[in-house]
């Protein structure tokens, strides 16, 4: 449950998401891509261990239905 709220809190301040990071499975990834604005919000970043070539990379996609009131996440994680 607090790995989802994480999730969620990524599309709020430009900021904070810059701060805290994207937090999955115990692995810190820093923001470097913040648009959670229009159609297809989207944050993205990397871990910074080691290389920058060869660290791995997340990204995080909200789906809102606002009839629904909520949201889905689809987390995609690359090297």
């Amino acid at each position: 449950m607090a790995e989802l709220q994480s999730l969620q809190s990524l599309f709020g301040a430009r900021e904070d998401a810059l701060r805290t990071g994207i937090l999955l499975d115990n692995k810190r990834y820093e923001v470097h891509r913040h648009h959670p604005e229009g159609p297809d919000p989207l944050v993205y970043g990397r871990t910074m261990i080691g290389d920058t070539e060869s660290s791995e990379g997340a990204a995080v996609h909200m789906l809102s239905s606002h009839q629904a009131q909520s949201s889905i996440f689809s987390v995609v994680t690359y090297e």
